[in-house]
């Protein structure tokens, strides 16, 4: 099946070069010996974590750019060569040496307008066909147009730390760092949570309630103090970012039901309805682990662990990545019929992510727990063995991915 747009091709190969980098920084966690000298984790977890994030922006963009397309916008290939440019140009610094050394905004800030140009160009475009995207898809159009609003917004305040009153104060620093990374990675999620309802819903809905948005605004805008709530923040920021993050479970509760409904469906479970009913568990394991996170008493056990690892890979792979797949089967054609490989890569992308959970769930509460009362070194050889789970994850989402993507050209 070919694929003609460019982006989506782009988002696809960096998917694939994120999973294997992403199983060779495995190997020097689970290996930390003299064998594995030769893996640089300086230069080896910053080029993961910028591929995996340009994956999905690309994946993003190239579907967004199929969607416009649909309602009259004109091919706009410029944007895709910028784009490109971005990730090419940030892996051969990043492997250079040459990295911000920040936390997901791992490329040197110097192509930061690289990325922000194709985002910006996509914006313009939505709101000139925002009419005819509006009629057909209201819901779909205001979640593509938030994302996109996000993901600029995030983008701009991750570099605020350039600033010397913000970057030169530890406290601020961290707050503004985790509130523009929290936007940027919401606007991710929003847009590709768009680009599927575009995709999948053959019949839109209309706007719901603006009260609904409101909430979901508070809960985006407000959750990043969970992530450092030992930090001398605010004392409020800590309480909104409770607040904000509890809100969540109504996002919990209508995926859940959403997912009640997929596993009872007695016929016409076909290769698409099996990546929508991954995407959708997968999301919610996301959700709920985010909730519970948040809880401070629980923060305090699972905060700098493996828990978080896991967290953050069942939203980028067994959401934002299928969700970029199913795209890209649905632009190939015959997404329903069944492809041969395609349900065994579903099924190993599952079991890669189960095995990541299960490995980085003891680890974490081998860490969690002992560091209260022992230091590193006490407890490390405790968590030795468990480390090998993760090698075995990379191996199991490598080989799931290779399948679900073979016969995408």
């Amino acid at each position: 099946m070919t694929i003609k747009n460019v982006l989506i091709k782009v988002s696809l190969y960096c998917f694939i070069i994120a999973s294997v980098t992403g199983f060779i920084a495995s190997l020097k966690v689970a290996l930390p010996t003299a064998d594995s000298e030769w893996i640089d984790f300086r230069k080896i977890r910053p080029l993961h974590t910028f591929l995996a994030l340009s994956a999905q922006i690309a994946g993003l963009l190239g579907l967004a750019q199929y969607i416009l397309g649909r309602y009259g916008a004109s091919p706009a290939k410029a944007r895709s060569y910028v784009f490109t440019a971005f990730i090419v140009a940030g892996g051969v610094a990043i492997l250079a040496g040459y990295y911000s050394g920040r936390e997901y905004i791992t490329w040197p800030v110097y192509l930061t307008p690289l990325l922000l140009t194709p985002v910006l160009a996509n914006i313009f475009r939505l709101f000139r066909s925002g009419k005819a995207l509006s009629a057909a898809n209201p819901e779909g159009f205001w979640l593509l147009v938030s994302g996109h609003l996000f993901i600029v917004g995030g983008v701009v305040e991750s570099h605020f730390w350039l600033i010397p009153s913000v970057g030169g104060n530890f406290v601020k620093d961290l707050t503004v760092q985790w509130h523009g990374i929290d936007t940027f990675i919401a606007g991710i999620n929003i847009s590709l949570y768009g680009v599927s309802v575009f995709l999948l819903n053959q019949q839109p809905k209309p706007l719901r309630n603006r009260w609904l948005y409101v909430i979901a605004l508070f809960s985006l805008l407000f959750t990043f103090g969970h992530h450092h709530y030992v930090s001398p923040q605010p004392f409020s920021l800590k309480i909104l970012a409770f607040a904000a993050s509890m809100v969540a479970v109504l996002s919990l509760l209508k995926h859940t039901k959403e997912y009640k409904k997929q596993i009872r469906k007695k016929t016409g479970k076909d290769a698409l309805h099996r990546l929508i009913t991954a995407i959708t568990f997968w999301m919610m394991i996301s959700i709920s682990s985010g909730i519970l996170f948040a809880i401070p008493h629980v923060n305090l056990y699972v905060h700098g662990t493996y828990w978080i690892v896991a967290h953050a890979m069942s939203a980028m792979i067994g959401t934002n990545m299928l969700i970029i797949i199913s795209g890209a089967y649905l632009l190939a054609g015959n997404a329903e019929t069944p492809k041969p490989g395609l349900n065994t890569g579903i099924a190993l992308t599952n079991a890669g992510l189960a095995v990541l959970w299960l490995s980085a769930g003891a680890a974490g509460i081998i860490r969690g727990f002992e560091r209260v009362e022992s230091d590193y070194l006490a407890y490390y050889h405790k968590i030795e063995c468990v480390m090998y789970g993760f090698p075995v994850a990379g191996l199991l989402l490598i080989a799931g991915l290779y399948l679900m993507l073979r016969r995408l050209r």
